[in-house]
C-alpha cells in the first residue's frame, strides 16, 4: 500500500510561499513596493503576521468575489459576512476598518457590472467585533461608496 503523508508531513503551502518571499526579499528580488511595504527579514515574527495577514486578507476576497458569478446567473445576492472577521489582540479597530473598507470595495466592484447585490448583518459582539449595530453597518457602506 502507498503511503499518504499526513497533514503534518507536508510542508505549509502559506509557510513555503512566505519563506520564497522573504529569500526573495533578502536576495534583493522583492522590494517593499512589491511587498505592501512589509519589510520581510527571517525572524521578525511581525512582519510575518503581517504577511499572513495579506494572504488570508487576499483569499477571503478572492473567495466572495468566486461567488459572484453564480449569484448574477441565479438572480440572487451574496452574503459578505466571512470578509469582516475579528479584530485580533495587537491590531487597531480603525486599521481594521480599513482593510474591510478596502475588501469591500473590491468586491463590490466586481459585483456591481454583474448586477449583484451584496448583503452585510450586524452580528453581536460575541461572534466579530466588526459592524455589531446597525448604525455602523451603514457607516460602513457611506465609507464604501464614498472609496
Amino acid at each position: 500500500m502507498r503511503r499518504t503523508a499526513a497533514p503534518s508531513d507536508k510542508p505549509s503551502t502559506t509557510g513555503a510561499t512566505i519563506s520564497f518571499a522573504i529569500e526573495c526579499y533578502t536576495a534583493g528580488l522583492l522590494t517593499k513596493e512589491d511587498t505592501d511595504g512589509i519589510e520581510l527579514a527571517w525572524a521578525d515574527a511581525s512582519a510575518v503576521l503581517k504577511a499572513l495577514h495579506a494572504i488570508a486578507h487576499g483569499q477571503a476576497i478572492e473567495r466572495i468575489k468566486s461567488h459572484l458569478p453564480l449569484a448574477a446567473r441565479f438572480g440572487a445576492g451574496v452574503i459578505i459576512g466571512l470578509v469582516r472577521g475579528v479584530v485580533k489582540p495587537g491590531v487597531v479597530p480603525g486599521q481594521a476598518m480599513d482593510w474591510l473598507v478596502d475588501a469591500l470595495g473590491e468586491i463590490c466592484a466586481a459585483a456591481k457590472p454583474l448586477g449583484v447585490k451584496l448583503a452585510l448583518e450586524p452580528i453581536n459582539r460575541y461572534e466579530t467585533s466588526l459592524i455589531n449595530t446597525v448604525a455602523e453597518g451603514l457607516e460602513l457602506i457611506e465609507r464604501v461608496a464614498d472609496d
